[in-house]
């Protein structure tokens, strides 16, 4: 496993920015995972569009696409890398459910000799146990063109998301036990129409 995770960029800007916490570099190779997470996922994407002209200068068309979903607003993230992360504080202690079945004490002190106010555990490699669901999309459009004097007019009206999915593209909180964890905070836009015209001289 590599020692550090420089030129990264798998990883959210919160951890790129501090490679030197050795925390964050359990998992820095996602070609060469610790049992059970060995291997990387096959990601497929699907993408068909048509156009069709019709008589009378209409022309209809339509987009299908499906890919694995991802966070909205970074463009950083390529993949549904999701984290698991631990927020640990001094005074965090194990629960019965953390000790079922592991080598823990219920109640004791996950870190008695923190020093630190607080430390954020990656528990899992990111996009190996929680990942956004894949987002299916379908959209299309009618659109017509006609002159009137020496400009050209075109009037479109399409339809967004036809299917009325509400995919979930992003959660509230990735920090592991708390209330907020794994809660959807947005979705994919519903059914969307748009009408426009655009004239050209």
């Amino acid at each position: 496993m590599r020692s550090t995770c420089d030129g990264d960029t798998d990883l959210p800007s919160t951890r790129r920015s501090a490679r030197d916490d050795p925390n964050y570099q359990r998992f820095c190779d996602r070609l060469n995972l610790p049992a059970p997470y060995k291997g990387v996922d096959f990601k497929s994407d699907f993408k068909l569009a048509a156009t069709y002209p019709l008589p009378f200068g209409v022309q209809v068309s339509g987009t299908f696409k499906t890919h694995p979903a991802r966070p909205l607003g970074d463009l950083v993230l390529i993949d549904e890398v999701l984290p698991i992360d631990w927020n640990i504080s001094r005074t965090t202690r194990y629960t019965a459910a953390d000790c079922a079945g592991r080598p823990c004490t219920p109640g004791a002190l996950v870190i008695p000799g923190l020093v630190e106010t607080s430390l954020v555990l990656p528990l899992a490699p990111n996009g190996t146990e929680r990942k956004l669901p894949r987002l299916t999309q379908l959209d299309f459009g009618v659109r017509k063109s006609f002159r009137v004097g020496r400009a050209e007019w075109q009037a479109h009206f399409e339809v967004f998301n036809a299917l009325n999915a509400d995919t979930v593209t992003r959660h509230r909180s990735d920090n592991f036990g708390t209330a907020t964890y794994g809660l959807p905070s947005s979705n994919l836009l519903g059914r969307l129409p748009r009408l426009a015209v655009q004239m050209k001289w």
